[in-house]
């Protein structure tokens, strides 16, 4: 009978890449890594991937609400819901007056 082993990387680390490869994450390995950070290793954020994705986001976001403002107007609580201002909560600054 074979001892199982109880190294962290068998029991933890390796179940847990598997799984987030399987969700649709991309493994990279150290050294593309270490590539993607520049080299430092104190940096913890792939800058080049979070401008991506972050940019991927908004683009999406924005077509949501641009769909939602036209299907349901400005002044909808659909739109407010979608991250929209309701018109009609817009507070207007009055005219400031020449001193």
């Amino acid at each position: 009978m074979e001892t199982p082993s109880f190294k962290e990387d068998h029991i933890s680390q390796i179940p847990a890449l598997q799984m987030l490869v399987n969700l649709g994450y991309t493994y990279l390995s150290p050294a593309e890594a270490e590539r993607q950070r520049g080299g430092k290793t104190t940096n913890v954020l792939l800058e080049d991937v979070l401008r991506k994705q972050l940019k991927e986001i908004n683009d999406f976001s924005s077509r949501m609400l641009a769909g939602v403002l036209k299907k349901y107007g400005s002044d909808s609580h659909e739109y407010e819901q979608a991250g929209g201002t309701m018109k009609s909560k817009i507070k207007r600054k009055p005219n400031q007056k020449a001193a």
